[in-house]
């Protein structure tokens, strides 16, 4: 997936930067333009814009209480004027059906229909979501969670992504904690089926601390595989 930032400098600059180094570091992600870094010297800014929207799959449009630009002297905001960056930036993803995702930041709310120019005017039906200085990683992966379309998580799942050493230790445990399980609830169900004493199932004490390690061995292993394939996912 290929995201496309859409922020207005005076309004989002540092949280738009922040944003995309977050989704930068998102395995599906494939690249992320944001105009400050990805514009060369001497680039005609507009074209340059317009292909990489073309190359987008989505289009994060970060919201500040800012974002419809400075006022004239007439009284009209920046967004109502026809070369304005942020207006033709989200006018071009809309005319694509890029999928776009509003970002709400600094207590702004989403502007109202009467609030855009005619080319804007379906951003005011679209969802938005928040995210807030204190919550960030929290909503960040919310948002991540919008572009890639994944069922939204819970508290738990939330924190266990956000700090993969203790996801991996929990899930080693938990294939021990399977693999043992497995081993004496067959054992236990063998001895029941031959009439045969639980050490004669399992053998001699060797033999009996050679699966029990082999399972913990086998369990543990699966446990960790299973936790850094859901860290890469």
């Amino acid at each position: 997936m290929n995201v496309f930032i859409s922020y207005r400098r005076s309004d989002t600059q540092d949280l738009a930067g922040r944003i995309a180094d977050r989704l930068r570091a998102v395995r599906q992600v494939g690249s992320v333009f944001i105009d400050v870094e990805e514009i060369e010297v001497g680039a005609d800014f507009v074209s340059r814009l317009q292909s990489a929207l073309a190359a987008s799959d989505a289009c994060v449009l970060v919201i500040g209480p800012k974002w419809r630009g400075e006022r004239n002297g007439e009284g009209t905001a920046r967004i109502f004027e026809e070369r304005d960056f942020v207006r033709l930036e989200v006018a071009g993803a809309l005319s694509m059906g890029r999928k776009v995702l509003p970002v709400l930041a600094n207590g702004a709310a989403m502007p109202e229909l009467e609030q855009l120019p005619a080319d804007l005017k379906p951003l005011s039906r679209i969802n938005a979501l928040s995210i807030r200085h204190a919550y960030f990683d929290h909503d960040i992966e919310l948002l991540i969670d919008a572009l890639l379309a994944r069922k939204k998580t819970g508290r738990v799942d939330t924190y266990l992504r956000n700090h993969p050493v203790q996801a991996a230790g929990l899930r080693t445990l938990g294939g021990i904690a399977a693999g043992v399980v497995l081993l004496f609830t067959g054992a236990a169900v063998h001895t029941a089926l031959t009439q045969r004493s639980l050490e004669e199932t399992l053998g001699g004490q060797a033999e009996v601390w050679v699966l029990i390690l082999g399972t913990l061995a086998i369990g543990g292993g699966a446990g960790l595989l299973n936790a850094i394939r859901r860290r890469d996912r």
